[in-house]
């Protein structure tokens, strides 16, 4: 039995709805990725820790409600957040229902709504109750061919922004699309933390961004008004998340394009004045490709205020090398956007145009390294597409502020020898195809220090390579890599020196995330660092509101080695039959693609069609492993003890002699009372196929070292979950079972021990295979809260 000793996250509540302050660290994520920098990095969690997530108890804590769904052409259409929950401490809170100090959860959907949902149980109050919520305006629903998963409704898709620095109680900003009766308009509205209401002094249907406000007294500062169009709302995307400057005033809204038909731009908002300051757009040019600025993370600002943004393909030849055309690059800007400051663009950027493999897929995160030991302290990191990580000086970009022809070749990122390329993570190293499912990455990377070390995480996905030596569209790991970054020992331009550059660290082989969003790293300083994945689990071009649309997962993952610690119940334990999801009862609901979860004071939110909260249970768990555990086989093997081997196997099939079943025995010793009792255990299969396993109950006097299938005790006919949990995929990750039942009648008989079986009724002869007690990481597990 393992016993934490748990921190009391609040002191006593006063009264209803009054809530003094925390007595720890702040922890407030009030953007994207948690600062302007876009860094991902929490260092003041002191709850949540490797070894605790592993066999604490983690687990699901509260859901909110269901959010709206909105109703248009007579049709419902669910709620879904692609935006990031933002977290905020201590927010004064005054609307009719409730008044008072609460710790708050923000949240956005595309449906058009804003919602404040209370993150901790307060006095009365539960955690996961709707403070307050405000409708932006209806929105409008995007056609199948835009590729936003649906057709759904286009409202919220990026992440919004807190400003509580310059405003109390503080603005939250966001930006969505209203229907305005013409085919919808992307509109920026600024509320009130404390009730949702609108800002006085801005207008209550939001700031319009449209191509009349962005073609006018020469706001766009690439070539001034009719250079560039601003497509109609629904051609645009407005997925990369809102930055704000440091004093508040400027607020920038990056926007890419649909069906490869629009240019992307970006829009700075005075929001003081509450009108369009500047804009810039990614090349000149309608109707078309050219430099969409789409990325989840939006653009990144550094400590001297300067912005960055990646883009994504242009119109191949048309835009290779013509002034003012943008793709594929990573642009710099001053702060009020009035001009273009400096430029990179890699070397195989026309492969990549011709492949539509975007570098925009990853928005850029500012570094800064100890300037006593490298010559170029001050860096930004971005991936994209390709699954290639990019280094720069950030202080000198090594493009042209005219064209790309100039920054074309040779290389000029900062590189680990002088005839090295920018450092592929994600195989194969190839600009063949990158698009759509071949995309092998598109997420922004997260940074950590561990005291002496700068490392980044990076998320995405690798692709079995082709005949022709490009990408194929079957995913397998690495989907999550450690990269350290060299402050001196690099190669900038061809020369040699105190030049930063990266390092593949180190990554985790048998995890495969699908869609993952970025990932976000929490420790205790420089100890302790977790890293948190939330994976949509389906592929790109998949369907979200399709009836058999699988369920998110996320994922806790160990910093320091990248072993799996745990991870949410996922899709396939929760089929009732092959064809029929049960959505109800899966801890995540579908949500949007390259979503990010916001963590707080030892507890995870996520945002889906609610926001789901996760972390340890009030009253410590008992977590037993076993006893002892095996596997049998029959044919040949029927007299073959397994019991010392660190992966067991289950398998049926008609063939003799390929037969398997597995067993666990736990003790019961020193278990006083059982409220719940899950079993856990690290599964994948050989070859991928979906396949059903079930845990059967089986007396527990058996010996491991003596167990064959000759002799094995058997089981009960029916097993103790009525639906069998699906278990699919090549990558191990941690399974459940419900088996409070059975233990509360096992104990409650005096029971000092008992055992299991895991057994496929039918698998079609795939290979089940499961982590033993033997095993060096994720053990099996007997969860037990009292």
């Amino acid at each position: 039995m393992l016993s934490w000793i748990r921190h009391s996250l609040f002191t006593t509540l006063l009264s209803v709805g009054v809530l003094q302050s925390l007595p720890v660290q702040a922890q407030d994520t009030l953007m994207f990725h948690g600062n302007r920098q876009r860094q991902g990095w929490n260092n003041a969690e002191t709850i949540l820790t490797p070894t605790v997530v592993r066999n604490g108890g983690f687990s699901r804590l509260w859901d909110s409600s269901r959010f709206n769904s909105v109703t248009i052409g007579g049709t419902s259409y669910a709620p879904h957040l692609y935006a990031t929950p933002l977290y905020a401490d201590n927010v004064f809170i005054s609307t009719g229902s409730f008044t008072g100090t609460f710790n708050v959860v923000f949240a956005a959907t595309n449906n058009g709504d804003i919602y404040a949902v209370n993150a901790f149980a307060n006095g009365s109050v539960a955690a996961g109750t709707i403070l307050w919520h405000t409708n932006l305006g209806k929105p409008v629903v995007v056609p199948t061919s835009s590729l936003l998963e649906g057709p759904i409704p286009m409202g919220v898709l990026s992440t919004p922004v807190i400003d509580r620095t310059n405003y109390s109680p503080g603005r939250l900003y966001v930006a969505s699309v209203v229907d305005n009766g013409a085919g919808g308009e992307w509109r920026v509205f600024a509320l009130n933390l404390s009730n949702g209401a609108t800002i006085p002094g801005w207008p209550t249907t939001g700031i319009p961004i449209n191509n009349s406000a962005l073609n006018t007294n020469n706001i766009n500062k690439n070539g001034g008004n009719g250079k560039a169009t601003f497509e109609a709302a629904t051609l645009m995307s407005q997925r990369g998340a809102l930055n704000i400057s440091s004093l508040g005033s400027k607020l920038y809204i990056p926007f890419g394009g649909y069906n490869d038909t629009a240019a992307g731009w970006l829009v700075v908002i005075d929001t003081a004045k509450a009108t369009i300051l500047s804009a810039f757009s990614g090349g000149q040019s309608s109707r078309t490709v050219n430099a969409g600025m789409w990325g989840a993370g939006g653009v990144s600002i550094d400590s001297d205020k300067n912005i960055y943004v990646t883009t994504g393909n242009s119109s191949h030849p048309t835009y290779d090398t013509t002034a003012n055309n943008w793709g594929e690059s990573l642009l710099k800007f001053d702060s009020p956007l009035s001009m273009l400051t400096g430029t990179y663009t890699p070397s195989n950027y026309i492969s990549l145009e011709i492949g539509d493999i975007d570098v925009g897929g990853s928005s850029p995160v500012v570094i800064d390294l100890n300037p006593a030991t490298t010559d170029a302290p001050k860096l930004v990191a971005f991936g994209g597409k390709q699954g290639t990580i990019y280094l720069l000086n950030r202080v000198l970009l090594p493009g042209s502020l005219t064209n790309r022809s100039a920054t074309s070749s040779p290389e000029k990122s900062l590189l680990a020898s002088p005839t090295a390329h920018p450092l592929n993570v994600f195989s194969p190293d190839s600009s063949l195809r990158g698009n759509s499912e071949y995309a092998k990455m598109r997420s922004t990377p997260a940074y950590f220090n561990n005291g002496t070390t700068d490392y980044l995480y990076v998320s995405g996905v690798s692709k079995t390579t082709g005949s022709d030596g490009g990408a194929t569209t079957n995913s397998v790991p690495p989907s999550i890599v450690r990269l350290r970054v060299s402050p001196s020992g690099g190669y900038n331009n061809g020369a040699s020196g105190r030049w930063p550059y990266l390092i593949n660290d180190l990554s985790n082989n048998n995890l495969l995330f699908l869609s993952p969003g970025a990932p976000v790293v929490t420790s205790n300083g420089s100890n302790n660092p977790l890293v948190w994945v939330l994976a949509a689990n389906v592929r790109r071009s998949d369907s979200l509101v399709s009836p058999t649309t699988p369920h998110p997962i996320l994922y806790a993952i160990d910093g320091n080695d990248l072993s799996l610690l745990w991870n949410s119940a996922n899709s396939w334990n929760v089929w009732s039959n092959p064809t029929t999801w049960n959505r109800d009862e899966a801890q995540l609901q579908v949500g949007g693609k390259y979503s990010t979860p916001t963590i707080a004071h030892g507890t995870v939110f996520v945002g889906t069609d609610r926001i789901q909260a996760f972390g340890l249970p009030a009253t410590d768990p008992t977590v037993l492993t076993p006893t002892a555990d095996t596997y049998v086989r029959d044919g040949t093997y029927a007299n073959t003890n397994f019991g010392t081997v660190s992966t067991l196997q289950v398998k049926t099939t008609s063939n003799s002699g390929l037969n398997r079943n597995a067993y666990f025995a736990f003790s019961l010793n020193g278990v006083s009372s059982v409220n719940r009792a899950t079993l856990r255990i690290c599964v994948d299969t050989n070859d991928g196929t979906s396949v059903p396993l079930d845990v059967f109950t089986s007396t527990p006097l058996w010996s491991e070292n003596t167990m064959t299938w000759n002799n094995q005790p058997g089981f009960g006919t029916s097993p103790l979950n009525p639906t069998s949990i699906l278990v699919n995929g090549t990558q191990y990750i941690w399974y459940e079972f419900d088996v409070t039942n059975y233990v509360q009648t096992q104990r409650s008989g005096g029971a000092t021990a008992i055992s299991f079986a895991l057994h496929s009724q039918n698998n079609a002869g795939t290979n089940i295979n499961l982590k033993s007690r033997e095993a060096s990481v994720n053990q099996p597990q007997l969860v037990i809260n009292p």
